[in-house]
Formats: structure tokens, sequence, C-alpha cells
């Protein structure tokens, strides 16, 4: 589910930086979104199958975590970094993996207690229903930010491990790409660690300003990590992907060649209709 999110928003953004020529059907940015899209409702829709991750994740709490959850809640906000562990430099490895982890085990252990303090006086033949509004009318939104949390979480430790295992020369672009990762997660849900009190804003403000930075460093060498994917030049069949200011030299009205461009260049655009 993730991944096809990531999908759609990866080729709209890229679609929108590329102005008009993102239009052009020879550029395929539409074939990229459709699949996304596609993506996001094959074998269900994305949102019903985070709910399923929350669902499983619910089965893996213990009672005695949800009753120290309940404890540690009424925490006054000014305390909550230390009780959390949430202190410290967030532009660093292991704050921003605590960060993501207390935010996961937040999440969960919130609709834990909710979802038990709102079944708890239910009769048994009534737990069914009661379960269905809750999840579905009442704690939606929850229920969907504590899979997202789940989700984002694994992400960082798969990042983690691969990084490990990654050639020398490479793990240092790798941990800048994990720290944007966690940045950009961080600067989404920024103001639900604010108000939460799990998050300082001199933390706010140094993840913001380390994202920028991160952004500019690794802006200056994208061609190089788009090529760390490996794409075969065969498959570079856009001509946005190849020599675009050429491309772009000739009035190719509307993607309309003539026969000799046609034969030039074959795969940038269909034959039309006879």
């Amino acid at each position: 589910t993730m991944v096809t999110w990531n999908n759609e928003q990866v080729a709209t953004i890229g679609r929108e930086r590329c102005g008009g020529q993102g239009y052009l059907s020879a550029n395929s940015f539409g074939e990229c979104i459709t699949f996304s899209h596609a993506g996001l409702t094959a074998e269900g829709d994305n949102r019903v199958l985070m709910q399923k991750v929350s669902k499983e994740l619910m089965t893996t709490v213990k009672l005695s975590e949800v009753k120290k959850f309940a404890a540690l809640s009424r925490t006054p906000l000014a305390l909550r970094p230390l009780v959390f562990g949430t202190t410290g430099n967030p532009t660093s490895q292991s704050v921003q993996t605590t960060l993501l982890k207390v935010r996961e085990k937040f999440l969960l252990h919130s609709l834990s207690l909710k979802v038990g303090l709102k079944l708890r006086n239910v009769p048994k033949e009534q737990k069914g229903e009661a379960m269905f509004q809750t999840w579905m009318m009442e704690e939606s939104d929850l229920v969907q930010h504590t899979a997202h949390a789940y989700g984002e979480r694994v992400v960082n430790d798969a990042m983690l491990q691969a990084i490990k295992s990654a050639d020398p020369d490479i793990q240092g672009v790798l941990e800048s790409l994990r720290s944007l990762y966690c940045l950009s997660r961080f600067e989404t849900w920024m103001g639900w660690y604010l108000s939460e009190g799990l998050m300082s804003p001199s933390q706010a403000q140094a993840i913001t300003k380390r994202s920028r930075e991160l952004c500019a460093e690794l802006g200056s060498q994208a061609i190089e990590l788009v090529n760390g994917f490996g794409v075969p030049e065969h498959m570079l069949r856009s001509p946005i992907a190849q020599d675009w200011v050429a491309f772009n030299e000739r009035d190719t009205q509307g993607e309309v060649l003539s026969d000799a461009e046609r034969q030039q260049y074959p795969e940038f655009v269909p034959l039309p209709p006879q």
C-alpha cells in the first residue's frame, strides 16, 4: 500500500516539475500515474488494507502495555519528551529511529485503549456491532495513522539494514536518503508530535532546517541516484529521459512527427490511426 501511494506521489510531482513536457504522452507520465492508481485499488483499496494492518497489530498488544500507556499518557506535555525518550538531536539516526518507534507504539496503544474502553461494558452479543461502529465510524483516522506509523518504522528499519550491508563508499549517501525520509515523515506529522508533547519547538525547527539542507545536497547527486536503480537504457523510451533538448528543438506539432522524424524516433510517438 505504501509503495503504491509513493508511486502515485512520485509520478504526480515528477509530472508537475516537468511543466508542459509532463503532459506529452510520449513522456509516459500518464502511464505512470494510471498504473499507480491501479495499484491503489488492486486486491482491495489501500485504506481497507491499512485497516487490516492495524487489526493485526492490535493482536500483538499486551494488556500490561496498555495499562502502562494509560498511566504515561497522563504525563504533563512538558515532561513527555523525557518520559517517552524523544529528547535529543532529531537529525541523528538514533533519535530519528526513536521518534518513529514512539509514534508507532503511542498510536497503537492509544487505539487499543480507546477500543477497549468503548467495548468494556458492551454485552457480548452486541460487541460485533459496537466494534464496527468504533472502528469504522469513530476511530477510523487513528486506525489509519497507526498502520502508517508501523509502515514508516518498518521502512526505516529496512534502510538501516541496507546501509549496514552496503559498500562503504555509498553508505554516506544512503544514510542521507534515510535521514531525509525520516525528516519528511516528521514534517508530515509535526503537528501531531507537537500537540502530543513528544517534540519541542526547537526540534521542529532543526528538522525543517536539516530537511532543506539534505534536499540541496542530494539534489546535486540526483542523476547518480537515479542511475543507481540500474534501469537499462533500452527501457528509457521517453524523450524526456534521453536528449530532450534535441527533441524540443523541432516543432512536434503536439507530438505529430514527420515520416522522417518518425523513422528516426519510432519509440517516441506512436503511429496515427489510419
